[in-house]
C-alpha cells in the first residue's frame, strides 16, 4: 500500500484548525477551565498563531497536567494543555483515513462506528461459536511502547517529511515521564490512534491463527477462539514472541483459557455464551457513580439537562451488558430519577 502524501499543510489550515478546536472544546465538557476559555475567547488569534508555529516548525509540547485515577486501577492522566489538544485533534483528523486502512475489522477501539458496545458483541459471538476462548492482555501497554519501533510504523503509512517531524515531536516529547524512549502519555488523543496501530502486527498474525470471525481485539485487550486448547496455547507462545520483537509482554496474570459454557471477562464485563454482566468491580463502580449523582443532584449542583446527560452516559456505559435488572434495581433503590430515564 501506498504511503499517503500531502497531508501537512491541509491539516492545519485555518479551517482545519477552527474544526479541531470545536471538537477540542466540546470534548472539555465538565472541564472547561480557564486556558481553555481564553483560547476559545480570543479564537482567531490563537489559530492564527498556532497555525504559524506548526507550519513553520516551531511548535513544541506543552507541559500537561497530571492526576492519577483509580477507577478501576490506579493511571496516570496526562491532561495536554488547550492548544496542544487542538494539534492533537487536528492531527488524529489528517491521519485517519490512512490509519484505517491500516486496520483489520476486528479491531474496536477508537475507531468510528466501532467501539464497546460492538466490541462485546463481536467476543459474545467468538463465545458461542468457538469451545475454547484464549483471552489475553498486554502488560504495562501505553507505558511500555518503544517510541522507535513505534515511528518506523508510522513511516511506513506517511511520507512527508513535516508530518514525520511533527509526530515524533509529539511522540518523543510528550510524555514527560517517558524513559528510554518508551511511553505514550494516557489521555492523549493521538496516544489513544497510535497505540491502536501499534499493535497492528499483531492483528496480522491473530488472524492467520484463527477466523476472522474468531478474533477480537479492544486496544491492547485480546480474544481469540480456538477448536482445541492445544492450539489455543501454541498460538499464545507465536502471540507472545510476536509481542517481545515489539517490546511487549503478555500480563501473565489476564492470561486465560476458558472451555465453552464457562465465564470470561473482558472490557469489565463477564461474558458466557448467551449473556454479558457487569463484573464485580463494575458493579461497585456503578454503585459509586449514581450515589455521587444522587449526592450532587440532592445538594443542587447538578440539575436539568447536564443532570440527565450524566444520567444518560452511566446509564449507556453499564447498557453494553445485559443488565436492565441491575440497572433498575440500583437506580431505583437509591435515586427516584431512574424512572422514566
Amino acid at each position: 500500500m501506498r504511503r499517503a502524501a500531502g497531508l501537512f499543510e491541509p491539516a492545519f489550515s485555518y479551517h482545519a484548525l477552527h474544526a479541531a478546536a470545536t471538537r477540542a472544546w466540546r470534548g472539555r465538557k465538565h472541564r472547561r477551565g480557564a486556558e481553555a476559555l481564553a483560547f476559545m475567547v480570543d479564537l482567531d488569534p490563537s489559530l492564527w498563531a498556532l497555525q504559524r508555529a506548526l507550519l513553520s516548525g516551531a511548535w513544541r509540547p506543552g507541559a500537561p497536567r497530571e492526576f492519577m485515577i483509580h477507577d478501576p486501577k490506579p493511571r496516570l492522566i496526562c491532561a495536554a494543555p488547550f492548544a496542544d489538544r487542538v494539534v492533537h485533534h487536528a492531527l488524529c483528523a489528517a491521519l485517519a483515513p490512512r490509519l484505517e486502512a491500516a486496520l483489520p475489522p476486528q479491531s474496536f477501539a477508537c475507531r468510528p462506528g466501532y467501539g464497546l458496545h460492538r466490541a462485546l458483541a463481536a467476543a459474545l459471538r467468538v463465545a458461542r461459536a468457538c469451545p475454547f476462548v484464549l483471552r489475553l492482555d498486554v502488560a504495562h501497554y501505553f507505558e511500555s511502547i518503544p517510541h522507535d519501533l513505534l515511528l518506523a510504523q508510522v513511516r511506513r503509512l506517511y511520507k512527508e517529511p513535516p508530518l514525520l517531524r511533527l509526530i515524533e515531536r509529539v511522540v518523543r516529547e510528550g510524555h514527560p515521564r517517558g524513559a528510554g524512549g518508551r511511553g505514550l502519555p494516557i489521555g492523549a488523543l493521538t496516544s489513544q490512534h497510535l497505540a491502536n496501530l501499534y499493535l497492528a502486527p499483531v492483528d496480522r498474525l491473530a488472524l492467520t491463527l484463527v477466523s476472522a470471525r474468531g478474533y477480537v481485539r479492544y486496544m491492547d485487550d485480546l480474544v481469540l477462539g480456538f477448536e482445541t486448547a492445544e492450539a489455543a496455547w501454541r498460538a499464545h507462545a507465536l502471540l507472545a514472541a510476536r509481542l517481545g520483537e515489539l517490546g511487549l509482554r503478555l500480563k501473565p496474570s489476564e492470561t486465560r483459557l476458558s472451555g465453552r459454557g464457562g465465564g470470561w471477562s473482558f472490557l469489565g464485563f463477564r461474558l458466557w455464551p448467551h449473556r454479558v454482566r457487569l463484573d464485580a468491580p463494575r458493579r461497585r463502580r456503578l454503585i459509586r457513580r449514581v450515589r455521587a449523582l444522587s449526592r450532587a443532584a440532592a445538594s443542587g449542583r447538578l440539575a436539568g439537562d447536564a443532570l440527565r446527560r450524566r444520567v444518560e452516559g452511566v446509564s449507556a456505559w453499564v447498557a453494553a451488558g445485559h443488565t436492565r435488572a441491575l440497572r433498575v434495581s440500583v437506580w431505583g433503590r437509591r435515586w427516584e430519577v431512574w424512572e422514566g430515564l
